[in-house]
């Protein structure tokens, strides 16, 4: 249903961004769901919550 998040990591203002992005592959449009965090572990954490709440039909 949902594919994989696509994680990119990169440097900004010295701290690890993880952009976290999820599409509908057969929608026209998709949601891209940012996470910032000093803590790469924590923002995982959060990108499994909200994979997880998508998943579940949490949001429309």
């Amino acid at each position: 249903m949902w594919k994989q998040g696509e994680i990119y990591r990169g440097e900004t203002s010295g701290l690890d961004v993880q952009r976290i992005q999820f599409l509908i592959p057969d929608a026209h449009l998709g949601y891209q769901i940012i996470i910032r965090s000093a803590n790469p572990i924590i923002a995982s954490f959060l990108g499994a919550v909200v994979s997880l709440a998508f998943s579940q039909g949490f949001f429309p």
